[in-house]
């Protein structure tokens, strides 16, 4: 965790009620060391929020030129990059109804997505990456453009959830667990 320093690019955030939100959120970073040691970088996903468009920097650099102050650091829980992926592989080897539904749910949701995203690069003739290096007028108008598209097919999505939420509820309340089984709705717990 990091308190962010010399922004390039002013943000506001906005609650729920439309208000500005004055809290001042600490900024998550990832510090990586080179497995056969040498350099550390700090790996920031979302460093464009803030008018810096190269999420990899060395971390001297990083801490000297945007970082206000060091959060604690979770020394105790420093694993691996990748390990979220192992754990959810292992999850949709379990078994388990609900977590493999969530995982479903998850992975389906990432696919609509990335689908509507690189259609609307295609459409645009934009990337999402040149469009995070624009001038602030053009990004914020660009932004808007993929927002609403990322929206409209979330919310189809959505909608297909519900379908298939009626579906399944509609075959349960007739005990046709035979059709759950056969389309991957339900499976056996051992």
């Amino acid at each position: 965790m990091v308190q962010p320093k010399n922004p390039r690019r002013q943000t506001v955030a906005i609650t729920s009620a439309g208000e500005e939100d004055i809290v001042d959120y600490d900024h998550e970073v990832f510090k990586i060391a080179l497995k056969n040691g040498g350099s550390e970088y700090a790996l920031d996903l979302s460093s464009a929020q803030y008018g810096y468009y190269d999420p990899v920097t060395p971390w001297d650099e990083y801490v000297q030129t945007r970082v206000e102050s060091l959060g604690p650091a979770p020394l105790d829980n420093l694993q691996p990059l990748g390990r979220n992926r192992e754990k959810l592989l292992k999850l949709r080897e379990t078994g388990k109804v609900a977590e493999k539904a969530i995982y479903k749910i998850n992975g389906a949701a990432f696919k609509y997505l990335k689908t509507a995203t690189l259609e609307w690069e295609e459409d645009e003739q934009e990337t999402v990456e040149k469009m995070l290096r624009l001038e602030p007028g053009a990004f914020n108008k660009k932004q808007q453009d993929l927002l609403e598209v990322l929206d409209i097919r979330l919310q189809d999505f959505l909608d297909y959830l519900s379908e298939q939420a009626a579906i399944i509820k509609s075959h349960v309340l007739a005990g046709n667990m035979k059709y759950l089984r056969m389309h991957g709705h339900f499976e056996k717990e051992t």
